[in-house]
């Protein structure tokens, strides 16, 4: 095996260049220039080189705990390695005050000497603390970002499977139909079989796509009705009104849990019986409303546990939080839902 090289970002690249070019601004090119300025050469040459003494170990504590001893130590727990590095860069750095001190400095400069000492090992350690503070300010930033990828994944995930909670005892009772439809009109009995075979086509492959086209939707509801109207007896009345811009985009199988709904919970084969859908864009907007009959079920069938709702009103939280509407009543024996969705198409999404 080979040795893994470490991995050099370009943020990174770009950052310790912006940290040096501050650095250069605002601490040597002062010193610099007024070293440039002054005439008397060799205390032209005392402040430059104590300038440069001074901050050079600074930049080098900052960019070693910024870049190493703060990501790769300290916050792997390796907090004696962090101390112990940090101060030997501090003594070694400061070294040269020391054969400065032994030198015949005169008595009344000591003080502003001693002085210099403490603000510049004050100011290295301030550096350290700078370093900390930038460090942490970036990795709250990364990690908020992690979150928000992770929230996104799971919100994308969980609508993935919202999705594709299509009752699994549709294609059983829609087979059984057909089944019964051959003995009776075998030209029914085909083009039932049509409509479900571009149905599960369209469940299993299209609907992957994050979005479709709005008339490729309505297709497969129309066909979806199609099929639910196998079950229902001529006492049952269906109607349709579909008005959306074609090529337009929208998420896939938005509603279909709220059809399925209508036609389990609002078709009697012994009572008069009604099931009224309508989907209708208007520029940027969505309106979706379903009405039906309403027969309550017994109280050991749970079909109406409200899934399907429960469902598709996620999925709407989820995709369009509060850019759409939604309304729902019951009374005198129907049942309404109405969506309203403002922007809906890709642009939006």
């Amino acid at each position: 095996m080979g040795i893994r090289k470490p991995h050099i970002r370009k943020t990174d690249i770009i950052l310790l260049s912006v940290q040096l070019s501050v650095f250069v601004i605002l601490i040597l090119a002062p010193a610099t220039i007024k070293s440039l300025l002054m005439k008397d050469t060799q205390i032209d040459k005392n402040i430059l080189g104590m300038s440069y003494f001074t901050f050079v170990p600074i930049f080098v504590l900052y960019v070693a705990n910024f870049y190493f001893f703060i990501p790769k130590w300290y916050h792997k727990g390796k907090k004696l390695l962090f101390y112990i590095c940090n101060i030997a860069i501090i003594l070694f750095a400061n070294s040269w005050m020391k054969e400065i001190s032994n030198m015949n400095v005169p008595e009344y400069m000591m003080p502003g000497f001693m002085t210099f000492v403490l603000m510049t090992i004050a100011l290295q350690v301030l550096t350290i603390f700078t370093a900390f503070g930038i460090r942490w300010i970036l990795r709250a930033n990364a990690l908020e970002m992690e979150l928000r990828e992770q929230r996104q994944k799971n919100a994308e995930a969980e609508v993935a499977w919202l999705k594709n909670q299509l009752n699994p005892h549709f294609l059983f009772n829609t087979l059984n139909n057909i089944s019964g439809l051959t003995a009776v009109d075998t030209e029914k009995a085909q083009d039932a079989i049509a409509r479900l075979s571009d149905l599960l086509r369209y469940a299993l492959y299209d609907s992957q796509k994050h979005l479709v086209t709005t008339d490729m939707e309505v297709e497969f509801m129309l066909n979806y009705i199609e099929l639910m109207k196998l079950r229902c007896s001529s006492l049952t009345t269906v109607t349709t009104h579909f008005d959306v811009a074609k090529k337009t985009l929208m998420p896939p199988l938005l509603f279909i849990s709220l059809i399925e709904n209508a036609f389990k919970h609002g078709v009697s084969n012994t009572k008069d019986s009604f099931v009224d859908i309508c989907l209708v864009t208007d520029g940027e907007d969505m309106t979706f409303t379903c009405r039906n009959s309403m027969f309550p079920k017994g109280g050991d069938d749970h079909s109406g546990s409200g899934i399907g709702l429960e469902n598709t009103r996620r999925r709407l939280a989820l995709l369009f939080a509060d850019r759409h509407k939604w309304e729902q009543k019951a009374d005198s024996g129907e049942f309404q839902i109405k969506i309203q969705i403002n922007g809906y198409s890709v642009s939006k999404l």
